[in-house]
């Protein structure tokens, strides 16, 4: 994906809502035996606001808002980690920590996690659970992933396999799901790429290290189902429903490696970068090694919707000032 450092315009901010209340960032600590921290078990969402124009009316909008706290709350429920804050409060939370930096565009990430308990043994449950949210700013125009990677992503197909459902739920967003993407991601920076693309324990194509992964066929869009086993990105959803709008016809169906490799096309989707193309997997050429036809003509209608340029979209938006 485009390179975290690449987009943001700083990795701080001046104030967190941490719950219920908002404080300086230096003063939103968490404890050396915060049980989340020895286990693994936090649920977070990625989320983005960006300025649009819906109407006429110029604005910073938080991006499908509703969709990302209703995931928070799925994650929330699967671990059985209590959430105090209604999503009503929560969204409010997200619109109130946005305003309160001054931020027109920026990646929110709101986080649910056990702080110090009295055991910090794994199979004691948790009474108690914090959430905290903060924004960072993004680069004006840096949502524009094509701007950001003209030529393409470079890949590998990793070593690291993605666990079944029954081992590991991998439909919410939990930290532990992303210890796997940190050594994919160890792996493919030592061989000198810029992302790893993971496959499942059947062998078939999952996901990326943090985002969802498409091919284009013949002028087909083809994506692997969704599944207990990966994440249905929110943006994952967006483009296929664009996509669908501008008349492409969409398949979402098992996808192989050979087929990854051979594809006309190839790009994957997220919050933070929306759509970026992949130019070679394992040295092995992907079109002529640009962005193809149908994804930047996908991508243009993507960015349209996403700006306020399609009414039908507009129930995606959640105004910020």
């Amino acid at each position: 994906m485009v390179k975290l450092g690449s987009v943001m315009a700083g990795l701080k901010c001046d104030f967190v809502w941490k719950d219920g209340r908002l404080v300086k960032w230096e003063d939103a600590k968490v404890h050396v035996s915060a049980w989340s921290l020895h286990y693994s078990v936090s649920i977070f969402e990625g989320i983005r606001a960006h300025p649009a124009r819906l109407g006429g009316k110029q604005n910073t909008f938080v991006f499908r808002l509703g969709d990302h706290i209703r995931r928070l709350e799925r994650g929330a429920r699967l671990y059985e980690i209590p959430l105090k804050f209604s999503a009503s409060e929560i969204e409010k939370a997200v619109v109130e920590t946005v305003r309160k930096n001054g931020l027109k565009n920026c990646y929110i990430r709101p986080i649910l996690y056990f702080g110090h308990w009295k055991s910090l043994m794994p199979n004691q449950r948790q009474p108690n659970s914090e959430l905290a949210i903060f924004a960072l700013p993004v680069k004006a125009g840096a949502e524009k992933a094509g701007e950001a990677e003209p030529v393409g992503l470079k890949c590998m197909i990793s070593k690291w396999r993605k666990p079944s459902h029954d081992s590991l739920p991998g439909d919410v967003k939990c930290s532990a799901n992303y210890a796997l993407s940190y050594l994919a991601g160890l792996e493919a920076e030592k061989a000198g790429y810029d992302y790893a693309f993971l496959l499942d324990h059947r062998g078939l194509v999952s996901e990326g290290l943090a985002s969802n992964v498409f091919i284009v066929k013949r002028g087909r869009l083809v994506t692997p189902p969704f599944s207990p086993s990966m994440l249905g990105g929110i943006t994952r959803d967006s483009v296929l429903a664009v996509a669908r709008d501008e008349g492409i016809a969409c398949e979402e169906r098992d996808l192989t490696a050979d087929e990854l490799r051979n594809a006309d096309e190839v790009f994957v989707t997220g919050t933070l970068s929306d759509m970026v193309p992949v130019a070679n997997i394992g040295g092995a050429k992907i079109g002529d090694g640009t962005e193809g036809q149908v994804t930047r003509e996908l991508h243009e209608a993507y960015r349209r919707a996403v700006s306020g340029g399609n009414r039908k979209y507009w129930k995606w938006f959640t105004p910020v000032y």
